[in-house]
């Protein structure tokens, strides 16, 4: 025991010595050149035209200095202090060996632990004295001074953060992004305190003039355009963009250089920053005035991209950039503590973020909770009687029903593949199913199960900026090194862009952590209503080779059919959904119980076990069909409707009906465009849109969504366009070119559910679908390339409705449409309307005489039937290669340098073709 006792108070003198000294370890241990950098740093201010000041020693600075009138004093002086502290540390030793020595209990000991903590505390006051001493030494050597002719330019893109009635909050500074935007910089925090301000409006002001009490003084207004996380203030980034001038003569930007950022930063470089202190660090009377402080990079956190540094800051100096000798920045200053590192966020996560910002890009704020605006994960929400309409409650996000077992398998699963430590670090995975099967609900309770394991969910938003590729990179260059991040994608097959963008970006940065030995993950669950797309997805011309080898290997997890639900699993699940909806809407569950024939095969999908239960709760039960049970629910939604306009704003069912089916069919809107298409549609209801957009508010303020679930908007889709005004809401939708990638995916997605293929569009088209083909037809006069270019996307899912629509025209109508229609990057997925295309645009050129233009789209046709890949086609595309080489070789005789190109370029498309035909005799000849 006394033994055990010993070794116990050894290790915590041990500790607590370790701890006393480790100030004047470290400082001794450090390089001669970095003690001269801490113990001369230099702090300079500017005039009100930029000129820098002579330097200043900071108070601090000053009080640690020891006055004495000769060296050979100090020198003196030094010497009596080691005794004295020498001494300390044998008493310290005796001290420690009589305290060993005795009982735990004994009165003695505790004495004896007392005098040993005055001592430690004498060493500790007798090291401050020392620590002077000991800076000053060095001080022969000359300081690093500032450069006037680096630092004077780069001050002019420094401001002060201020609040509307000019309360100083901080620092900033200039920034040009790749794009050309130029934004102000600052700290997240430094940002939080204009919005915690009430007084100001939640306004922020940028003052580029180095001394407060200046006249005139040159402050802009500011607009929020990026808020980053915080992860321990490593990211603590804010981007502003500049409104306009306090007064109109200083010009709608700042006369100043944006700052550069730095090729490299190493630990023990010199530093500067340069910013507003509002402390007065000058030792001349003044605060928040513009201020250069030298000093030295002391560490770099390479895991949280942060740089430490001991450059003397204080409140104020948040935002201020950390530059090089060359006036270059290497960070961004976070925090100021005495007597502590300072931290900076690393050059490489602020060059991130500002390249990622565009001129056109709305605000893209990453919420408290550290994800991306657009990257939320849907939550639980109550639901209301008074203020939801009944179709909320079969909202899988909203989570009104419980998670059924009958799942656990598919989530075990997934969990597994996740907690396997062995896999590739970026991964994905397929999860497809009809509409309906619980694809969303099975997707979220894999994410909240993958968070409490330590993952961080992500769920990617419907409506996205148009960088969301490059902020998703920007987050994940902000992350800690051993994060893992799970995103699901719905509607995957018709996201393919943005999910191989998504991916791109990921792969990159996980390349590029993976040299500081990073242990991060990435995992993408993607949603679909089939899979046929998901092999072909390689093969997709946004598919960079980088992708297309990566999709290939052991990060493809391959994808999996959600099962439909067992027959012995239904009761539960209709009980369950029958408690939950009767407890969401406050009323009691009917006794007896009314139970459907659950035996149909109709209910191997949730949804419509659901559905049963809303329509017995509501007294419908017995409704034998998909159609009834979709119907009883619309009629619910619509008598909802009523209830809430009331009889002196009467709303017709053929109104409402036809405004939702124009709102599922185009994907969602704003406000202000429903707002038009119901004016259009002639629906004499003043408060439509602002009703409507507060029963499906949209992923963002200004949004209305669809109506969900998908299967009540595409069955409005289905009778309203089969009527009379089926028509004027196709042509409605069609008109907007914003629409036409979410009509077509709208329709691909529906062609599942109805059995549309080819054949039966052409032959045995029903009404709703003939009134799709014809405002399709419409909108190829208008925006074929628009409608080209999402049939790109889409894949083979859109073929049906892009060839039947495209050969609804007649053949002038074709040849018009095809005028400046681009068909290259040729996709193989939709090549029979490629082709097709291809010869209109040769029976426009052919129009006149055989000229460029011929040639022209004979080389596009020779490519898109070389792309069909059978030998016919193949064989035509040679005799189309061989035409158009013969017109430029006609052309070039008369003007060579005009056609020379043309010309050899079509010789190489000729060769191209050759080689393709696979006899000895082509391949000779190509």
């Amino acid at each position: 025991e006394r033994e055990r006792e010993r070794e116990t108070h050894t290790h915590c003198v041990r500790k607590l010595e370790d701890t006393t000294h480790s100030k004047a370890r470290n400082f001794s241990a450090r390089p001669r050149e970095q003690q001269r950098m801490e113990s001369s740093g230099h702090n300079y201010r500017f005039s009100d035209d930029y000129k820098l000041l002579p330097p200043s020693r900071s108070p601090q600075q000053q009080s640690t200095s020891v006055a004495s009138s000769s060296e050979q004093e100090q020198e003196q002086k030094l010497m009596e202090l080691k005794q004295q502290y020498q001494q300390l540390r044998q008493d310290e030793d005796t001290l420690l060996s009589s305290i060993l020595l005795l009982p735990l209990q004994d009165l003695q000991r505790e004495k004896l632990v007392r005098n040993l903590q005055a001592n430690q505390k004498e060493q500790r006051q007798m090291q401050e004295q020392i620590l002077p001493f000991l800076k000053s030494k060095p001080q022969q050597e000359q300081p690093r001074s500032a450069d006037a002719d680096v630092f004077e330019p780069v001050a002019r893109a420094v401001c002060r953060m201020e609040t509307t009635n000019g309360r100083h909050i901080g620092s900033g500074a200039l920034f040009k992004s790749i794009n050309g935007l130029v934004v102000v910089v600052t700290n997240r925090h430094v940002a939080d305190r204009i919005h915690e301000d009430k007084q100001t409006k939640r306004r922020a002001w940028a003052n580029f003039t180095p001394n407060p009490g200046s006249s005139p003084q040159r402050r802009y207004e500011l607009r929020l355009k990026h808020l980053n996380m915080r992860f321990g203030g490593h990211a603590d980034i804010a981007l502003f963009t500049i409104e306009g001038p306090e007064t109109p003569d200083l010009g709608q930007v700042p006369n100043a250089t944006p700052l550069e950022f730095a090729s490299q930063v190493r630990a023990d470089q010199f530093c500067w920053v340069l910013g507003f202190p509002g402390e007065d660090l000058t030792g001349l009377g003044v605060s928040g005035v513009m201020r250069l402080s030298s000093g030295s990079v002391t560490s770099i956190n390479e895991q949280k991209r942060v740089l430490e540094h001991n450059v003397d800051t204080s409140v104020g100096s948040s935002g201020s950039p950390v530059l090089d000798k060359n006036a270059e920045v290497i960070g961004v200053h976070f925090a100021s503590s005495k007597n502590e590192e300072k931290g900076a966020v690393h050059r490489s996560i602020v060059k991130d973020i500002v390249d990622s910002q565009k001129e056109d890009v709305p605000v893209a704020s990453v919420l408290e909770n550290g994800l991306l605006s657009f990257l939320q994960v849907p939550t639980a929400a109550a639901w209301t009687p008074d203020l939801h309409p009944p179709s909320q409650l079969l909202v899988a996000g909203d989570q009104v029903v419980r998670f059924h077992p009958q799942r656990e398998a598919v989530v075990s699963g997934a969990l597994a593949l996740l907690a396997d430590e062995k896999r590739a670090r970026l991964s994905m995975r397929l999860l497809h199913g009809p509409g309906g099967i619980g694809k969303t609900r099975t997707a979220l309770e894999t994410v909240k199960r993958a968070e409490n394991n330590g993952w961080t969910g992500a769920w990617l938003a419907n409506k996205l900026p148009d960088d969301a590729a490059q902020q998703w990179k920007a987050w994940l260059n902000a992350l800690p090194a051993a994060s893992k991040v799970m995103l699901v994608v719905d509607y995957a097959e018709t996201r393919q862009e943005t999910l191989l963008q998504l991916l791109d970006a990921a792969l990159q940065v996980l390349n590029e952590k993976a040299k500081i030995a990073s242990s991060m993950r990435v995992h993408v669950m993607c949603l679909a209503r089939e899979s046929r797309w998901w092999n072909q997805l390689k093969d997709s011309p946004e598919c960079s080779t980088l992708m297309r080898n990566w999709i290939g290997g052991t990060g493809n997890w391959g994808h999996a059919l959600l099962p439909p639900w067992a027959s012995t699993d239904r009761p539960s699940a209709f009980e369950n959904a029958l408690e939950d909806f009767a407890n969401a809407q406050r009323i009691e569950s009917p006794t007896p119980r009314p139970t459907p024939d659950l035996s149909d095969r109709m209910y191997d999908r949730p949804l419509f076990i659901h559905l049963a239960a809303l329509a017995a709760l509501a007294g419908d039960a017995g409704l034998g069909s998909k159609e009834a049970l979709v119907q009883s629910q619309l009629n619910r939604e619509f008598a909802y409707w009523q209830r809430w306009f009331g009889t002196e704003e009467p709303l017709s069912s053929e109104d409402w009906a036809d405004s939702l089916a124009w709102l599922a069919l185009v994907g969602g809107a704003s406000v202000d465009e429903l707002r038009k298409a119901v004016i259009v549609m002639g629906i004499d209801t003043p408060r439509f849109a602002e009703v409507t957009a507060g029963f499906y508010p949209g992923e963002s303020k200004g949004l209305v969504a669809p109506l969900q679930p998908d299967l009540l908007g595409e069955t409005l889709i289905v009778q309203q366009l089969s009527k009379e005004r089926g028509k004027r809401i196709m042509s409605l939708a069609t008109k907007n070119e914003a629409f036409i990638k979410n009509i077509l995916s709208v329709l691909s997605r529906m062609r599942c559910a109805h059995n549309i293929d080819l054949r039966s569009l052409r032959r045995d088209a029903s009404p709703w679908q003939r009134t799709a083909i014809k405002g399709l037809a419409d909108a190829w006069m208008t925006s074929g390339q628009v409608l080209l270019g999402a049939g790109r996307l889409l894949g083979r899912r859109a073929l049906p409705w892009l060839l039947v629509s495209w050969c609804a025209l007649s053949a002038v109508d074709q040849d018009i449409s095809s005028v400046n229609m681009n068909i290259t990057p040729i996709s193989t997925s939709i090549i029979e309307v490629v082709v097709d295309i291809a010869q209109s645009t040769l029976r426009r050129a052919n129009a006149g005489a055989e000229n460029r233009d011929s040639a022209r789209a004979l080389n596009c046709l020779a490519d898109a039937l070389s792309e069909q890949g059978d030998a016919a086609s193949r064989r035509e595309a040679l005799a189309c290669s061989k035409k158009a080489v013969g017109i430029l070789r006609a052309l070039e005789e008369e003007q060579p340098a005009a056609h020379l190109p043309d010309l050899a370029n079509s010789l190489n498309s000729l060769a191209i073709r050759l080689s393709e035909q696979g006899d000895a005799a082509s391949r000779g000849e190509a």
